[in-house]
């Protein structure tokens, strides 16, 4: 993974992916992104998990699309586009909850990732 080693620097962009009406993992994604700035996904509910099933803007050094975003993990945006993104938080209970087709639309959104 493109990850940041060091715990005490900032990504450009910080995901909060709020917990809403018990059942939602609601993500706060920026407008608009761009190729080579970096973002974290996190939550003051619980641990984050992002998922990509059609293409993502993240990639390992080989080239392959990084599909599984874990909590608070800094990555670099490689591949310019639209990638719509699944969200889920496992609650200190140990619950988890978010996208589930069909019921949970709101845990998740769309990233627009330019040059």
């Amino acid at each position: 993974m493109s990850a940041n080693p060091a715990p005490d620097v900032q990504p450009d962009y910080e995901v909060i992916v709020q917990l809403v009406d018990g059942t939602h993992a609601v993500p706060d994604i920026p407008p608009s992104m761009s190729v080579g700035q970096t973002v974290r996904y996190s939550s003051p509910a619980g641990t984050v998990s992002i998922t990509f099933d059609q293409g993502s803007p993240f990639q390992t050094s080989s080239g392959e699309d990084i599909t599984v975003i874990p909590d608070s993990t800094i990555l670099l945006l490689q591949k310019a586009g639209d990638f719509f993104c699944r969200c889920f938080i496992t609650l200190p209970s140990g619950q988890t909850v978010g996208w589930f087709a069909g019921e949970n639309p709101q845990s998740g959104g769309d990233h627009h990732v330019g040059h």
